[in-house]
C-alpha cells in the first residue's frame, strides 16, 4: 500500500508580486510626486518665458514697422503737397476774373486742372492725416465757418465731373445756414469722401444731391445718389 506524503489540500499556491512587494512609504511617494510636479512646472515656466520673449520681439518689430510706415507717409505727403500747392495756386490765379483774358476752352481746361489738382491734394492730405492718427498727433482746429460758402467751395471741386452731362450734382439748403464753429478742413474731407464715393457708383444720367440744414447749433449734411 502506497502512502502519499502530499497534503490532501494540494500544493501551496505561489505568492503574488503584490504580496511580495514591500509596502509603499507615504512620505517617499509624496516627495516623488512633488519633485515630478516641480519639474513639470519648471518646464512650463520655461516654455511660457520663451513664448513671451517671442511675442515681445514680434510686437517690437510691428511697432517699428508701424512707426516707419507713419514716417514714410508723413514725408511723402509733405513732399507731394508742395508742388501740388503750387499747381493749385497758379491755376487759381489764372482763373481769376482780373487775370489775362482766356478763351472759354482754355478756362474750361484750366478748371479741369484745378479740380483734379485739388482732389489729388485732398487724397494726399488724407494720407497725412492717417499717419497723424496712427501716431496720435491728429488735432482738430475749430473756427467760425461760413457753412454755405464751405459747401459751395467743396462742391466746386466736383463740378468738372458734371460738365459732360454724365451726372448731375445739386445742392439743397433746406434751412438758412449760419456760421458754425467747425474744423473747415475736416468738414471738407468728409464731404469730399462722400462725394467721391457717390460719383464712383452713380451711373450715367444719375443724380447726386447734397442736402444741408441746421439743427440747433449743429450742421446736418446728407449725400444722396441714384447709384447702387
Amino acid at each position: 500500500m502506497h502512502e502519499d506524503n502530499q497534503s490532501s489540500s494540494g500544493p501551496a499556491a505561489p505568492l503574488s508580486e503584490e504580496s511580495q512587494a514591500a509596502p509603499t512609504d507615504p512620505a517617499a511617494e509624496t516627495a516623488r510626486l512633488t519633485a515630478l510636479l516641480e519639474a513639470v512646472r519648471r518646464e512650463l515656466d520655461a516654455k511660457v518665458a520663451e513664448r513671451t520673449a517671442a511675442l515681445q520681439a514680434a510686437n517690437l518689430d510691428l511697432a517699428r514697422s508701424s512707426q516707419a510706415k507713419s514716417e514714410f507717409l508723413a514725408r511723402m505727403s509733405h513732399d507731394l503737397r508742395q508742388p501740388l500747392n503750387a499747381i493749385v495756386g497758379y491755376t487759381d490765379l489764372l482763373l481769376m476774373p482780373e487775370a489775362e483774358a482766356l478763351s472759354p476752352r482754355q478756362r474750361r481746361h484750366l478748371g479741369h486742372v484745378a479740380a483734379a489738382s485739388k482732389q489729388l491734394l485732398g487724397l494726399i492730405n488724407d494720407l497725412l492725416d492717417l499717419s497723424r492718427v496712427e501716431s496720435g498727433r491728429l488735432e482738430i482746429h475749430a473756427e467760425p465757418c461760413d457753412v454755405a460758402a464751405l459747401l459751395e467751395e467743396t462742391l466746386a471741386l466736383f463740378r468738372a465731373h458734371t460738365q459732360n452731362g454724365r451726372v448731375s450734382l445739386v445742392l439743397e439748403i433746406v434751412s438758412p445756414l449760419s456760421w458754425l464753429l467747425a474744423d473747415k478742413v475736416r468738414v471738407q474731407q468728409v464731404l469730399h469722401n462722400l462725394l467721391s464715393n457717390a460719383f464712383k457708383f452713380t451711373p450715367d444720367g444719375g443724380l447726386i444731391a447734397v442736402t444741408a440744414k441746421q439743427v440747433g447749433l449743429q450742421l446736418e449734411v446728407a449725400v444722396r445718389d441714384t447709384g447702387v
